[in-house]
Parts: C-alpha cells; structure tokens; sequence
C-alpha cells in the first residue's frame, strides 16, 4: 500500500497505466464474450461469479470504461444494478 500510495502522490508511469488499462479491457472482453453464451457468468443463475465479478465492473465504470463497448456486460450489469442488493451491497459503499 505505501509503494501505492507513493505512486499516487508522485504520479503513475505512464507505461504502468496503459498496462492496467489493458488488463482491465481485456477482462471487460471476457466476461462480455462469456455472456454471450449464457444468460450469468457461471450459468443460466445468477452466483457468486457474478458477485465477484461485479465489484470490478463498477469499479471499470467509475474509471470512465465505456460499457456500451461491451454489450452482453452492459445488459448483465443493468441487470445487476436492476437489483435490491446492488445498492446494499455496491452503492452504499461506492461514491
């Protein structure tokens, strides 16, 4: 946490952010081709895949991700937002 911290005040290589942002679009890409196969990560309910999954979506959309990029994501995740514990569990947590 501190080397983090120690970037974030002193700046982050360049080289280092377009390798996170590459990771982060390439999982966007996953979990969009996934669903195209079947209606939630792990199958035809919804599971702790999705769950887990989630977090990191939000996460992605909050750094400026353009889901619309990702179409089977972004229905999954307007599903997903559509639910009583999204709020619960993400929103009250995330600004």
């Amino acid at each position: 946490m501190v080397d983090f911290y120690r970037r974030y005040l002193e700046g982050f290589d360049p080289d280092d952010l377009a390798s996170y942002e590459a990771t982060i679009g390439d999982f966007l890409q996953r979990i969009d081709k996934q669903l195209e196969r079947t209606v939630w990560l792990a199958g035809p309910q919804i599971s702790l895949a999705d769950f887990s999954a989630v977090v990191n979506v939000h996460r992605a959309s909050k750094l400026g991700f353009n889901l619309n990029d990702y179409p089977y994501l972004e229905h999954w995740y307007n599903r997903i937002q559509a639910r009583q514990s999204f709020d619960t569990a993400i929103t009250a947590y995330v600004p």
